[in-house]
């Protein structure tokens, strides 16, 4: 799914509960760990964060947002500048959909959406579907945002 609109759904997420901008970064570095006793250094951490989400982050700005993590509980620093998942941070990530997960279900949407508009005569391909579903999303991502924050108040 299109980065942008994950990045933005966190970071909207994060603000209506009331956490500042920083909080909505910590889960990203949670997201670098493969495995629960995994121990990885800052620019490790930092080079999984550009690779999986397209996003750069300053050393100086990471290391504030691993402190919001291990406050909260999420991540542990080591001897040796390391850092790991405690139970919790694995908790959390246990949580977390996967990507694989996402995509199927997104998948399972297009096709009925393509069911929907066969039925009534119109015939567009899967990708058209998904290429004009996410480009609506992202083109009114804000007004969608608030719509659901507005209905869920």
């Amino acid at each position: 799914m299109d980065n942008k609109i994950l990045s933005y759904a966190l970071i909207e997420t994060f603000y209506e509960k009331g956490e500042d901008y920083i909080d909505c970064f910590w889960p990203f570095t949670l997201e670098t760990f493969n495995s629960n006793n995994e121990r990885l250094k800052l620019q490790n951490i930092k080079t999984s964060i550009q690779e999986l989400f397209s996003l750069s982050i300053p050393n100086h700005t990471l290391r504030t947002i691993l402190s919001r993590a291990i406050r909260k509980e999420y991540l542990k620093l080591e001897k040796g500048g390391f850092y790991s998942l405690t139970k919790m941070g694995n908790d959390y990530l246990d949580k977390v959909e996967t990507e694989k997960e996402v995509d199927r279900r997104l998948n399972e949407l297009f096709k009925d959406m393509q069911l929907f508009f066969k039925d009534r005569d119109i015939f567009l391909k899967e990708e058209e579907i998904k290429e004009n579903f996410l480009s609506f999303i992202n083109n009114n991502l804000v007004n969608l945002v608030e719509c659901i924050n507005s209905i869920l108040i």
